[in-house]
């Protein structure tokens, strides 16, 4: 944790170490997210969350609730296999190539039929996600939950966590253009970063 000229409070770049077990810094790390998931889910209209990489899984540190009556659930403390979801595909995209080979060697477990297992797809996709800066997955993980999500970095360009939304598929995206969704997402991951680096 560190300190800036204006007297406030910005995480650097050994964020991946808060979620080692430390309940105070997981807290901080949170209070610094919940301004920015508050200002995505008010946009969206649904849930915005924070996640980062933790043991190989992809662990949930913070949601902030849509005020939709259909609701997809707290994810807040839970951990899932990286490849079923946007945030974990946005995370693997840190990955050396050794690790990520070692990973699709597998088995990778299929959570839905939609689940994408196959490795060659995998390395694309995560190819276009490093391109275009946004992950999406529909009905990957659990059937009926479609997430977008995109990487925070620290001030050495690695990713530490990927910001997003999650939604049920049948009104999500909806009426809103995935280009704009795209847009949202990306400039909270942005605004994000900026707390997350150190000097």
């Amino acid at each position: 944790l560190e300190k800036t000229a204006d007297a406030t409070y910005r995480i650097g770049p050994a964020i991946g170490a808060l979620v080692t077990g430390d309940t105070g810094s997981t807290d901080l790390l949170r209070q610094l997210a919940w301004p920015h998931l508050h200002q995505l889910a008010d946009e969206l209209g649904e849930h915005a969350a924070l996640a980062v990489a933790d043991a190989g899984d992809v662990l949930y540190v913070a949601q902030e609730t849509s005020p939709s009556a259909v609701d997809p659930g707290d994810w807040t403390d839970t951990r899932h296999p990286p490849h079923g979801t946007a945030f974990g595909h946005v995370l693997m995209t840190e990955w050396s190539p050794k690790r990520l080979e070692r990973y699709l060697r597998g088995p990778l477990p299929a959570h839905t039929e939609a689940t994408v297992i196959d490795a060659e797809t995998l390395r694309h996709r995560l190819a276009q996600i490093e391109e275009q800066g946004v992950a999406w997955t529909v009905d990957e993980f659990a059937e009926g939950i479609t997430g977008v999500a995109a990487p925070v970095l620290d001030s050495n360009e690695n990713v530490v966590a990927a910001v997003g939304v999650f939604a049920p598929t049948y009104r999500f995206p909806g009426d809103v253009p995935r280009l704009e969704i795209d847009r949202l997402v990306r400039r909270t991951a942005v605004d994000l970063s900026g707390n997350f680096q150190g000097a």
